[in-house]
């Protein structure tokens, strides 16, 4: 008779480690989430946009760690800005405020905005990205999908009754020091905002109208396809997932030419 070896505790522990930490990252709010929010109407890429609209089941899983880091570097922001007063000693920062923006049938859209400075009306929003990104956006800034949706939470902090001057990003190195952090701001533009919205209630319409079998034929675009979560390399059927933009023929007519983006996203 055999007589099993018991388990060695530090592999016991690093097993329940790495169990905790992926439930964990796999079970966050925003990972659980199914309607759109502001961080998605920035995809230019309709079908992406219509695979979430039409509730199919994501079939793409990639790494959620540094989802992880970035909601941990989150947490710890909003504790630190939450404790600065303005001179009457009312708080300087609001964080972590879940704001009502709007609807994409058949959902609310809403939002949780990082920080609105009520010192100066700026809207700000926090991104802890690794060291080529970093070099990308210093180089070619946040590019559609940060800018609309910091735009966005422009819109919700407008509609709540806050003055809103500029809407900003904060880069913050994942992997490199402090000092490498970019900032970058502009002007708030509430029709970037309102052209994202109605250009997904385009999409959600036309699904209403035909079904979820419209999907198929909406645009894609370039959107950082390897992290969709309807990627699947060399797919055929395109009703449940997508092979990415390089391996797809174009529609002859993007549903996102019946609303025009604004010239700024020209």
């Amino acid at each position: 008779m055999t007589v099993m070896a018991a388990p060695d505790p530090f592999t016991t522990l690093c097993a329940d480690i790495d169990q905790i930490i992926g439930y964990a990252s796999t079970h966050q709010p925003r990972s659980l989430q199914q309607q759109l929010g502001p961080s998605d109407l920035g995809s230019p890429c309709d079908r992406r946009l219509g695979f979430q609209l039409a509730r199919i089941p994501p079939c793409n899983f990639p790494s959620k760690w540094e989802a992880y880091i970035g909601t941990a570097v989150h947490a710890k922001l909003a504790s630190d800005f939450a404790l600065v007063p303005l001179p009457d000693g009312s708080p300087r920062f609001l964080v972590e405020q879940k704001l009502p923006i709007g609807h994409i049938t058949p959902d609310v859209l809403e939002g949780t905005s990082d920080l609105y400075d009520r010192l100066t009306g700026i809207v700000f929003d926090w991104k802890i990205v690794g060291k080529d990104s970093l070099a990308r956006y210093r180089r070619h800034g946040p590019g559609p999908r940060y800018r609309i949706q910091d735009h966005t939470y422009g819109l919700g902090w407008r509609l709540r009754g806050y003055p809103v001057r500029a809407v900003g990003i904060g880069f913050l190195p994942r992997s490199d020091r402090y000092d490498k952090r970019l900032f970058w701001h502009e002007p708030y533009n509430e029709a970037i905002a309102m052209h994202a919205i109605q250009r997904a209630n385009g999409i959600a319409a036309a699904i209403v109208q035909s079904g979820p079998a419209i999907v198929p034929q909406l645009r894609t675009a370039a959107d950082d396809c390897f992290f969709c979560p309807w990627f699947k390399t060399g797919t055929g059927d395109l009703t449940r997932a997508c092979p990415g933009d390089l391996d797809l023929p174009r529609p002859s007519r993007p549903l996102a030419d019946l609303y025009p983006a604004p010239k700024e996203l020209a």
